[in-house]
């Protein structure tokens, strides 16, 4: 339920970049993404467009001012 009360608050929003819910955390976590260099955390940058919506792993500064994609460690999907 709380990630469906994010998404439609990323909805409304339509663009932007935020800290990651818990369960967020949680799929971060479960999908090998490196942690965030020192002095830095996870975001989560999202997009809604024609009906698509979008979220990405994010590493940035404690404000989130500037971030960057954080890629997967793990093994390919394909």
């Amino acid at each position: 339920m709380s990630d469906t009360g994010t998404v439609e608050a990323d909805h409304r929003r339509r663009a932007g970049v935020r800290e990651p819910t818990a369960a967020e955390l949680t799929t971060i976590a479960e999908h090998d993404y490196p942690a965030p260099p020192t002095g830095c955390t996870y975001w989560v940058g999202y997009t809604h467009t024609g009906g698509l919506h979008e979220r990405r792993v994010l590493h940035g500064d404690a404000k989130g001012w500037s971030t960057w994609p954080a890629e997967t460690t793990g093994d390919d999907d394909a």
